[in-house]
């Protein structure tokens, strides 16, 4: 669990808890699954790094209770 105050996570984005099924489809557009109450984007893209070629993967994961969003997973994966 995240403390409250400064010490939070802080994405890039406007994604946060307590946002509707519809807010998040607005922010991240439509979910690449859905499962249940789970909602699955995922982004995969090109990218160099010091002239090498990479895959980078990002994955976000949401979880709705009750129509709401109740967590959210992030995570950033690469390889070449």
């Amino acid at each position: 669990m995240i403390p409250d105050g400064d010490d939070g996570i802080e994405l890039p984005i406007a994604l946060r808890l307590g946002l509707t099924e519809m807010q998040v489809r607005k922010i991240l557009g439509s979910p690449t699954l859905r499962y249940r109450g789970t909602l699955y984007f995922s982004h995969e893209y090109k990218h160099t790094i010091r002239n090498e070629p990479y895959t980078v993967y990002n994955d976000v994961t949401v979880a709705l209770r009750d129509g709401l969003v109740w967590a959210i997973r992030v995570s950033k994966d690469s390889e070449n």
